[in-house]
């Protein structure tokens, strides 16, 4: 009953504290009712005659003990009733006070539970920090790095272009180089063809050379027999070439 009425007040069951006053108070008049009916049991060993004219000298009193054992009759079934109510509320806040605790028991398992999560999620979340950290950094060097790449390639690009420039005048040079060669072959064909034909001609000249000197030659050959013999006959006086030789030669003349 005091563990019952400690869960009452645990949770805060103020009808059932009511129930209890009731009960009590009715009680405190019942142990009255009794001593006031123990003091008249008393007076019933007397002798029954001595009652009897008693009683039937006191019917109204009685009439009102009569009416108010009812009436405390009623008010005790009424406390029984109160009563059992107040003790089925009892349990019922028992119940409930033992649901309650059993309820938080089971929250603090849960926070604790919780805590031991949330104690784990927040180491997850500094390591979570730290390689985020990492990765901050190892992304600000590769953007550093992209930006040297990046500005590498511009100045590759720039280089390009002046290369481009370079191949494109370097291009024309050389269709223009290209075009001066195929002239300048064309008159190495044109000057060959000649000189093939110069040499057909010179060989053609020195031939004709060589029969000229060969004639002019044989010429002076005979210029020089017939001043020989001009002078063999100016010699004799103008007289026919008496010699053999000087006759052949005349012939030969």
């Amino acid at each position: 009953g005091g563990s019952q009425v400690g869960h009452a007040l645990f949770v805060g069951d103020a009808p059932v504290l009511q129930h209890f006053a009731h009960a009590f108070a009715f009680v405190s008049r019942l142990g009255g009712l009794f001593q006031f009916l123990g003091g008249n049991l008393e007076s019933l060993h007397r002798p029954f005659s001595s009652h009897r004219a008693e009683v039937q000298r006191t019917p109204a009193k009685m009439e009102a003990i009569k009416k108010k054992m009812q009436a405390m009759k009623l008010e005790k079934d009424n406390a029984v009733d109160r009563a059992e109510t107040a003790e089925q509320q009892s349990r019922e806040a028992a119940l409930r006070a033992e649901k309650a605790e059993e309820e938080v028991r089971s929250l603090q398992k849960k926070i604790q539970q919780i805590e031991n999560e949330l104690d784990q999620v927040q180491e997850q979340l500094s390591q979570a920090n730290s390689k985020l950290e990492e990765k901050d950094k190892a992304l600000q060097a590769a953007e550093a790095e992209v930006a040297a790449h990046n500005r590498r390639i511009q100045l590759l690009e720039e280089d390009l272009e002046r290369s481009e420039e370079r191949l494109k005048i370097a291009t024309q040079k050389l269709e223009e180089a290209s075009q001066a060669a195929d002239e300048s072959e064309r008159m190495r064909k044109m000057l060959e063809h000649r000189s093939i034909t110069d040499e057909e001609r010179m060989d053609g000249l020195e031939g004709q050379l060589k029969e000229a000197r060969t004639m002019a030659e044989d010429a002076d050959r005979k210029y020089d027999e017939v001043t020989w013999l001009w002078r063999e006959w100016k010699s004799l006086g103008g007289m026919p070439c008496a010699s053999p030789h000087a006759a052949l030669c005349w012939r030969s003349l």
